[in-house]
């Protein structure tokens, strides 16, 4: 009972007055994520800034006195949570613990305190749990700092430093595409801390043997038993590193390699593995960090997500027109807009692209000063506009669709000093298998 008060004390550790600077400089191990993926600091944006602004009894002692008890308690709590029942005295636990804030003192593995909780916790709303926030810095904590350390753009050291520190302030990662609903039912376990761990995913109960659908269409790389609780476990690949998993099924309906799409029946609803009772466990994972499923689904748990007929058809003819333009084939520039956002015009990606064509700020900027030579509207226009153009300047570059496509999901940079990555081939493939589908609807248009 202890252990579970002490964890829910763990997010009302964070000190409440803003942090001072850190006393610390980076090591020349770290490398600092860019400017444009640099977020700036922001104890209001903190998920784990909880405030205990509300109390059922309140204290009789004055303000200062109550700040202090409630010290001790975390301290103590936590502690006792880190070192077990077997600690001999409550000052042996405070003082094998300790209770610094997050960010004032470079952590590595072996390090123990309440800021390697927080720092726990924080890498789990992040995408990379590690098991226990128990406050010890072990090898799980090092091995998911440096996945998260390698998925932000950093070298993966495994040491917590003031790159790492900056990088933990951006907003958790969401889903960048909108998900149907798998299946229908209550969400009876959300994404975020659930005992001493943390749940990745969500739970939807449903009764044994209900169909599940995939949330969106992709390519099967999983189909079988999983170990460490999953159960009968089907695992969808989709594009730009999507993937998405379904477990605990009572049956497996596809086969490894199967092209699914939406209204297809992976599987059935079970409760194998450490289930408890029949539900769906649904995961959503971005290039390999678990996010929040809620992200991306939509409200309307009975369909999927979709724009509006009128606003498709705005869309399509607006493709269509620019492609004309700028010389392009239609069909190619509509897969590419299809498999980036859907034809969402509001579709935000985590990397901060936008619209239709899923541009960033920087390739904006750049298509203005160096391609169009002209300022373009924010509108569903102006952002089919400037991917377009992007588009047949890749084109140009690499002489061909296959890389002139790499270099629009991976960034031309990227393409030329490391190759077309994994993610990115499935991407081309499946921007080119929806253009030759395309064929016959938009060939008229050109």
């Amino acid at each position: 009972m202890r252990q579970r008060i002490a964890l829910d004390l763990l997010p009302l550790a964070r000190p409440r007055v803003r942090p001072l600077p850190l006393p610390f400089t980076p090591r020349t191990s770290e490398v600092v994520a860019p400017i444009s993926a640099r977020p700036v600091a922001s104890t209001r944006s903190d998920p784990l800034a909880v405030a205990d602004r509300e109390s059922s009894k309140p204290m009789k002692c004055p303000p200062k006195r109550r700040l202090s008890l409630l010290a001790i308690v975390l301290t103590l709590g936590v502690a006792l949570l880190a070192t077990g029942p077997g600690a001999s005295s409550a000052t042996d636990v405070s003082t094998s613990l300790g209770r610094p804030p997050l960010g004032s003192r470079v952590l590595r593995l072996g390090a123990v305190g309440l800021d390697v909780a927080i720092l726990q916790l924080r890498l789990a709303r992040h995408g990379f749990p590690s098991g226990n926030s128990d406050g010890t810095f072990g090898p799980r904590t090092d091995h998911a700092l440096r996945r998260y350390q390698t998925w932000f753009g950093m070298r993966p050291d495994g040491i917590f430093g003031r790159a790492t520190y900056i990088a933990l302030h951006a907003p958790p990662p969401v889903s960048p595409r909108l998900l149907s609903w798998p299946i229908s039912g209550v969400v009876t376990s959300r994404f975020g801390p659930r005992g001493r761990r943390f749940h990745a995913g969500i739970d939807i109960a449903a009764a044994v043997g209900k169909p599940v659908h995939p949330a969106v269409p992709g390519r099967v790389v999983w189909a079988g038993w999983g170990d460490g609780g999953w159960g009968l476990l089907v695992v969808i690949a989709h594009p730009s590193g999507l993937r998405t998993m379904y477990a605990h099924l009572s049956r497996i309906d596809v086969r490894l390699g199967q092209r699914v799409e939406a209204g297809n029946t992976l599987g059935l609803v079970g409760e194998s593995g450490t289930a408890r009772g029949p539900h769906l466990h649904f995961e959503v994972r971005l290039r390999g960090a678990a996010i929040d499923p809620l992200t991306g689904l939509s409200r309307d748990r009975r369909s999927a997500p979709s724009t509006s007929s009128a606003t498709r058809t705005l869309v399509r003819r607006t493709l269509n027109a620019w492609s004309r333009h700028y010389g392009l084939d239609p069909c190619l520039t509509r897969a590419l807009a299809w498999t980036e956002s859907g034809y969402q015009p509001s579709a935000v990606s985590p990397a901060g692209a936008t619209g239709v064509m899923q541009v960033t700020p920087e390739t904006w900027a750049f298509v203005e000063r160096s391609i169009i030579g002209t300022r373009v509207s924010l509108t569903i226009n102006g952002n089919v506009r400037v991917g377009v153009a992007y588009l047949r300047y890749l084109l140009r570059e690499f002489r061909g669709p296959a890389r002139a496509l790499a270099a629009y999901n991976q960034g031309p940079h990227a393409l030329r000093t490391r190759g077309m990555l994994a993610h990115t081939r499935s991407f081309v493939e499946s921007v080119l298998a929806l253009r030759r589908r395309m064929r016959g609807g938009c060939a008229s248009a050109r």
